[in-house]
């Protein structure tokens, strides 16, 4: 569920509330090298529903809509990483995108997004009451 409400100028702006369900399938895989480099790849797609209420504000009011829509979602990740005892670094890179037409339009919706995430850590010692806690957690939930 989502919502978007275009507020940029006191006339003829547009609200609109989403809810969208999708089902699909995907694939991840991820190759492991030396115990501690990897790369990993991963494709899913989905297909779903939309429903949106769309509001448009008008100077003589506003006017309500609904459409009822097919979608299909992709989505594809790549990374490459370190993961040692002491620190761990990766780059992964996320590209996604969404179709659908418009019910009642001849419009089609299209987008594509792309995300970059590095990281770097460092493992530290837990606290010695954190590791009680999780020591008598693992006695109590074997």
């Amino acid at each position: 569920y989502y919502t978007i409400n275009d507020k940029s100028s006191g006339t003829n702006t547009q609200k609109s509330k989403n809810l969208e369900t999708n089902i699909g399938s995907g694939y991840r895989y991820t190759f492991v090298a030396k115990e501690k480099f990897y790369l990993s790849l991963g494709l899913m797609a989905s297909f779903g529903y939309l429903n949106t209420h769309l509001t448009t504000r008008m100077p003589g009011g506003n006017i309500k809509t609904n459409q009822d829509n097919l979608i299909f979602r992709w989505n594809g990740t790549t990374g490459i990483g370190y993961n040692g005892s002491r620190f761990y670094t990766g780059l992964y890179a996320n590209v996604s995108g969404a179709q659908y037409k418009q019910e009642y339009t001849t419009a089609i919706n299209f987008e594509t997004k792309v995300f970059y995430h590095i990281f770097f850590g460092i493992r530290l010692e837990a606290p010695e009451y954190l590791k009680r806690f999780m020591d008598n957690a693992k006695k109590k939930f074997p």
